[in-house]
This record gives C-alpha cells, sequence and structure tokens, in this order.
C-alpha cells in the first residue's frame, strides 16, 4: 500500500474563487527564495507566425472546436501553442513547424478532453475514444473515417503526416510513444478518481509518462531525419529523462492553481507539500530547487560526454540541442501563455468565467489577482 497517498484530501478541495497559489513570476529573482533558473540559450523559429495561423485553421477545420465559439476561439488564440513549437523546434522548416504545431496543439485538445471528462460516469466514452486513438496510433497505415470524432481525425492528420516524413520504424516508435503516454494518463486518471494524492516515488514514475515529452522528442529528431537509435543510448536515455522532468516540473510550477481547479492531483507542488508537510510557498520553492538541481545535473551530464570522447558525434550533438531546446523553449512559453494564468484556463474550460482574456505581453508575466 502507498502509505503516503491521501484519499478526499482537502489539498484538493480549491475552487475557482480560491486565492491563488502562484502569485509570482517562478523566473523572477526573490530576496531569500529561490527562483527558476536557465542558462540554456532562448531561441525561436522565425516561422512561428505561420505556424500559429496555421495550426488555428487545421484545429478549426478538423472541428476540434465550433468556429462560432467565440470563448474558445479567444483561449486557444491566446494558450500561443504554436510558439511553444516555434520555441521548442527552432531550425525547422516552416512546413515541419506547422506539423510540430498541430501535434502539440493535438496533445492539449486532448489533455483538455481528459480533465473535462474525469467523473467516472464519463470513463467508458472516454475509454472508447482513447482506444480509437491507440488503434490509429500502433496501426500503420489505419486511417480515421470523415464521420469519426475530430479528435481522432486531428491524431490520423498527424500520423499521416509523419508517415509521409519517414520511414517505417519511426513511425511505429511515434506511434508507440504515443500510446505510452496515454498508458500513463489513465495511470493519473485513476488516482484522480479517487481523489488520491501520490507518493512523491509514485509520481517521479507517472510524471514522465503524462508530460508527451518522449513523443515531442522523437519528433524533433524525425522531423530534422536523424536516425531512430542515437549513439550511446543509456546516456541519451539519461539526458531525456532529465530533459522531461525540467520540463514536466516547471509545468506543474507555473500551472498548479490551474491543476488544483481540476482536481489534478500528480503535480510536483501538491505531492511535496503533502507528503513533506510544507506551506504553499515551500513547497514551490522546493519545487524550483528540484528543477534547478535537474538542470545542473543535465548540463553535468552533458560535460561527462565530452570527457568520455562520446559529445562530438554529429547525430548526439543535434539531439542534445533539441533536448536543450525543449526545456528552454517549455520555460519561456510558460512566461508567455495565457494558459496558466486562469486556474480555469483551458481551451474549453471545465468552469468558464465570462472575462476576457488580456493580451499577452511575449516575455512578461502578467501576476493574477486573488478573485
Amino acid at each position: 500500500m502507498d502509505t503516503h497517498a491521501a484519499r478526499i484530501h482537502p489539498l484538493l478541495d480549491a475552487t475557482p474563487t480560491d486565492a491563488r497559489v502562484l502569485r509570482f513570476d517562478p523566473c523572477e529573482p526573490r530576496r531569500g527564495r529561490a527562483h527558476l533558473e536557465c542558462s540554456l540559450e532562448a531561441r525561436c523559429n522565425d516561422a512561428r507566425a505561420r505556424a500559429h495561423h496555421s495550426s488555428i485553421a487545421w484545429a478549426l477545420g478538423l472541428g476540434l472546436m465550433a468556429p462560432d465559439d467565440g470563448r474558445s476561439l479567444a483561449r486557444l488564440e491566446a494558450a500561443r501553442f504554436a510558439t511553444l513549437a516555434a520555441r521548442a523546434y527552432p531550425e525547422l522548416a516552416p512546413e515541419a513547424l506547422e506539423l510540430a504545431a498541430d501535434w502539440i496543439t493535438f496533445l492539449f485538445f486532448y489533455d483538455d478532453l481528459c480533465d473535462r471528462h474525469a467523473s467516472p460516469a464519463d470513463a467508458k466514452s472516454l475509454r472508447a475514444a482513447e482506444d480509437r486513438l491507440l488503434q490509429l496510433a500502433r496501426t500503420p497505415g489505419s486511417r480515421a473515417r470523415d464521420e469519426e470524432d475530430p479528435l481522432a481525425r486531428a491524431l490520423d492528420s498527424i500520423l499521416a503526416r509523419v508517415s509521409a516524413r519517414t520511414g517505417p520504424r519511426w513511425r511505429a516508435r511515434f506511434g508507440e510513444r504515443f500510446a505510452e503516454y496515454v498508458e500513463g494518463v489513465r495511470w493519473e486518471r485513476a488516482l484522480r478518481v479517487r481523489r488520491e494524492i501520490p507518493s512523491l516515488a509514485t509520481y517521479r514514475r507517472l510524471r514522465p509518462l503524462i508530460s508527451a515529452v518522449y513523443p515531442c522528442l522523437d519528433l524533433a529528431a524525425l522531423l530534422a531525419g536523424r536516425p531512430a537509435h542515437a549513439p550511446a543510448r543509456a546516456l541519451v536515455e539519461a539526458l531525456e529523462l532529465m530533459a522531461n522532468n525540467y520540463i514536466s516540473w516547471v509545468n506543474d510550477i507555473y500551472g498548479v492553481d490551474k491543476e488544483r481547479v481540476e482536481g489534478t492531483t500528480a503535480n510536483l507542488v501538491l505531492v511535496l507539500r503533502h507528503e513533506q508537510a510544507l506551506s504553499w510557498d515551500d513547497a514551490i520553492e522546493r519545487a524550483i530547487e528540484q528543477c534547478n538541481a535537474e538542470l545542473r545535473a543535465f548540463r553535468s551530464l552533458e560535460r561527462e560526454l565530452a570527457l568520455l570522447g562520446i559529445a562530438g558525434e554529429g547525430q548526439l550533438v543535434a539531439h542534445v540541442h533539441a533536448l536543450q531546446s525543449w526545456m528552454r523553449g517549455n520555460l519561456d512559453w510558460h512566461r508567455e501563455t495565457a494558459r496558466y494564468r486562469d486556474g480555469s484556463a483551458a481551451i474549453c474550460a471545465v468552469k468558464q468565467r465570462s472575462d476576457v482574456l488580456s493580451p499577452i505581453i511575449p516575455n512578461t508575466w502578467i501576476a493574477p489577482h486573488a478573485s
């Protein structure tokens, strides 16, 4: 039995009217407190604007949202998923960046679908929808029908374009990585339905699965034309796990209020607060410290690769750069997107508010006010 798990815990009883937990930009230095540090180079793809408009049109064309749903469309625009793609994939050609932006958009629509239908009453229909996604992912050549739901057709669109750009090995691996992500989401959902906060040990095994970082990293490699198996595989996997942790934990810090509203339990801040009996401020600081330590470990292993004489191998250099771009790009995007400024700001929100999203000032954190 998981002795650190908590059921129907008061930490999960937050509502949209609660005072926010995160009231500052975690990247901004504060006297006597930790802040997120990132020495990695910030870059952005020049085709960002093109990818933004393309991904919005793609989502509307597939019916992922109704064209007359102004509030959801405003949220989608303000989320800036194409900006995340442009920062995470700074060297892709415009058409490849559009594919990456569509993939990221799809992932967030799926994530919000899971958040909106997390109750036991929705379990059967949600699992059926996921089973169809898994079938598409694991069966090369399988295609969605025109009458199928928009999410299945969206995944079909992405997989068809991936298949056109790469060979069967990459297609199979990408599909299996997505399947692993879905299985992780189901594990997380089971905890959420029981309102159970996982132990830190459980969280550290679960969180890399539900981040979708691994298929995103594979997409970077396959779109760049790199082979499916890089040199020094064991060390690469260690770097990938560190990158995944850093990306996931940054998301947990910036998204803590949104996830409290939704009842998500697999959040680093919440897990630390529960297991280590911390205040919210101290739990956030501890999470920030873990992010910084993970980044230092990542950079340390980079140096070890050089000492081992394998860091200069072309494919490995390109892969490490791709990891760096995702780590830094994800951090910068969290400071730009409106997705985590409002505790209920999903594309199709769990509980929508009537206020209009304010414009985003690039690279500027607009401190939220308590409702």
